[in-house]
């Protein structure tokens, strides 16, 4: 157990290039990177697309699963984990349970398969071309595939499944899913939020087609989530992939008044944004220039109150590629630390 332990904190500080300070933390021959250490004031999000498609889609994740809450769980035992872990795509058992077995005490499921779709208005045309061959007009036979793990008492949830979806998207109940905690030390609640938006190619749809469900899909982000007065973080597989899809979730993250964080790029594609350029990120989360923003998948959007001041001090990537080349998700898993404040 011991060595285990050691090898899953080895791989965690490797991810880091910089030497070694003399103030690092030892666990026996074994550096834990500064960067995962917590403060009083902070909090950390963990957003990880976990691949948990069922069979005949995927075959073989139980391992890999089983692997990813092993190393949250041995991060615990170092008291490093992550405060909130939110997953996309958890649609098996051995998905849903990472939560239990890495430790956390309060957990929230997104919207089931038999959940009812929202009811809002959707284009006349967009509807009677839905599709028989591609699902569009079935009901889905999978959850939304969210996953909301906290080590703070959840104290409400809510969630909605999307009345609009296109192509074989259709077959999963894709929605939002909110939980509101009670961080200590804190004088208001926190919301966390998390979503998985319409594939683009994927979805075996034509471009204007997956584009319109996508707007469709933040619209219905907006009724669940704008307006609220709690300190809000939203984080999940936003599948941008477009500009056309850019500029619509820029524009609602504009409504929803909350500031991307940083944004991450599919497998060995990094792209790093934050604060819009308004000086809301440290050093540690540069905008990378190797990757346009349109690229992106993986958000984290956050906002304060008048009362409560967040804000984002470090990136830590804490799933990406193994030691073997090998990789436990098709997506990079990282948390965000947030710094949290009262405003004077």
């Amino acid at each position: 157990m011991k060595a285990g332990l050691l090898a899953a904190l080895a791989m965690v500080g490797a991810i880091w290039s910089s030497p070694i300070s003399p103030g690092v933390q030892r666990l026996g021959e074994k550096a834990i990177a500064p960067e995962l250490h917590h403060r009083a004031d902070e909090i950390s999000v963990l957003t990880y697309n976990v691949e948990a498609l069922p069979w005949p889609i995927k075959s073989g994740r139980g391992e890999d699963l089983a692997r990813i809450a092993e190393r949250l769980r041995m991060l615990r035992q170092a008291g490093v984990a992550p405060h909130i872990v939110v997953l996309q795509e958890a649609f098996t058992e051995d998905a849903r349970a990472i939560g239990r077995l890495a430790g956390y005490r309060y957990q929230a499921f997104g919207p089931a398969a038999e959940a009812s779709r929202t009811d809002m208005p959707l284009p006349a045309d967009f509807v009677a071309k839905r599709s028989w061959y591609l699902g569009e007009r079935s009901a889905p036979v999978l959850s939304s595939g969210l996953a909301i793990f906290s080590d703070f008492p959840i104290l409400a949830t809510r969630s909605a499944a999307f009345a609009a979806c296109a192509g074989l998207d259709c077959g999963a109940n894709k929605g939002v899913l909110v939980a509101t905690v009670k961080a200590p030390g804190m004088a208001e609640p926190i919301e966390i939020a998390t979503t998985h938006l319409n594939c683009r190619k994927s979805s075996m749809t034509s471009p204007q087609r997956n584009l319109t469900a996508y707007r469709a899909q933040l619209d219905a982000v907006d009724r669940l989530i704008g307006g609220t007065k709690h300190v809000r973080l939203f984080a999940g597989d936003f599948n941008v992939h477009s500009i056309g899809r850019l500029e619509a979730l820029q524009a609602h993250g504009r409504r929803w008044n909350m500031a991307p964080a940083t944004a991450m790029g599919v497998v060995r594609k990094p792209a790093m944004f934050c604060g819009q350029g308004r000086g809301e990120c440290g050093l540690d989360l540069p905008i990378a220039s190797n990757l346009p923003l349109a690229h992106a998948t993986d958000w984290q959007f956050f906002a304060g109150t008048d009362a409560t001041a967040i804000r984002p001090v470090r990136r830590l990537p804490l799933f990406g590629r193994e030691a073997d080349g090998t990789m436990l998700s098709d997506h990079i898993g990282y948390s965000v630390v947030y710094r949290v404040s009262e405003r004077s």
